[in-house]
């Protein structure tokens, strides 16, 4: 770590960021030595968050989940790291798309998920209003304990009606019940 990183860490900590995210990885990194660099990268960066008081995540998306030289590259992430100082920004839609149950995650990696982005996804694929579309939210948010989720973070990537997109998710994690 170089002192600009330092610096922006203390600026971090100075504005009570808690989680430091890396939103995503270079497709030149998609192979299994890439994701195992970024891993070691990850620890190290997650050792010196930890020292400021924050924790480092990572926030996947579909291709995350490739299979490369048979293994999940996602899983590369989370097995080559420790959950003391490393751990992900879970987007439940991004893990579903491709074919991926969040509570098997779960099951396998407990407590490295503290936080969610929750966001539906429509029959077709395409993002949906939350509560509108496919993903059994209920199903994935009582597993919560074992996720080791404390925050919520509700999203949707290509908004009709930002208002209204805003409104339904609302209303439905008002009621939703598990």
């Amino acid at each position: 770590m170089n002192a600009n990183v330092q610096r922006e860490l203390e600026i971090a900590r100075i504005l009570g960021v808690r989680f430091v995210v890396v939103p995503s990885l270079p497709a030149s990194l998609r192979t299994v030595a890439g994701y195992t660099h970024a891993a070691a990268k990850f620890q190290e960066w997650g050792i010196r968050c930890r020292s400021a008081g924050m924790k480092f995540l990572f926030h996947n998306h579909d291709v995350d989940f490739l299979t490369v030289d048979g293994k999940v590259l996602f899983d590369i992430l989370v097995e080559e790291t420790d959950p003391r100082f490393v751990n992900f920004e879970l987007d439940l839609y991004w893990v579903v798309k491709p074919g991926y149950d969040p509570v098997a995650y779960f099951e396998r990696y407990p407590g490295r998920f503290p936080v969610f982005h929750v966001k539906d996804m429509a029959a077709d694929g395409s993002f949906e209003d939350l509560g509108y579309g496919t993903i059994d939210f209920p199903r994935i948010f009582a597993r919560y304990a074992q996720s080791g989720v404390r925050e919520y973070v509700v999203e949707h990537d290509a908004p009709r009606d930002p208002l209204l997109t805003a409104r339904r998710g609302q209303e439905y994690l008002a009621k939703v019940r598990f």
